[in-house]
C-alpha cells in the first residue's frame, strides 16, 4: 500500500500498521491512559500562591471534588495502534 500522504525521509521501511498510524490528522493526539493528578494539583498550587489562606482551602477543595470524580476519557487507539506508536 503507497500511501498518498506520507513521505518517508527515514531509511526504515514502514508497515501498514505504521503507515496507519502517521495518516492520522496532525490534530489527532492519542487519549491520557490515567488522570495527571499530580500535575494537576501542582499547577493548581502554582495558581493559587498569591490567593488568601481562605480562597485556597476552596480551590483545594473543588480540585480534590473534580478529581475524585474524573475518569480518563474513553481510549481513542487500539492496543495494536499503541504498540505500533510506541515502536515507532
Amino acid at each position: 500500500m503507497k500511501s498518498k500522504w506520507i513521505v518517508n525521509l527515514s531509511s526504515k521501511d514502514l508497515n501498514e500498521n505504521q503507515l496507519s498510524i502517521l495518516e492520522k490528522d496532525l490534530k489527532f493526539a492519542p487519549t491520557p491512559r490515567k488522570i495527571p493528578r499530580m500535575e494537576i494539583v501542582t499547577e493548581v498550587e502554582n495558581a493559587i500562591i498569591h490567593l488568601d489562606e481562605i480562597n485556597k482551602a476552596l480551590v483545594r477543595t473543588d480540585v480534590t471534588n473534580i478529581l475524585r470524580r474524573a475518569k480518563p476519557p474513553k481510549d481513542n487507539m487500539s492496543k495494536q495502534e499503541r504498540m505500533t506508536l510506541k515502536d515507532l
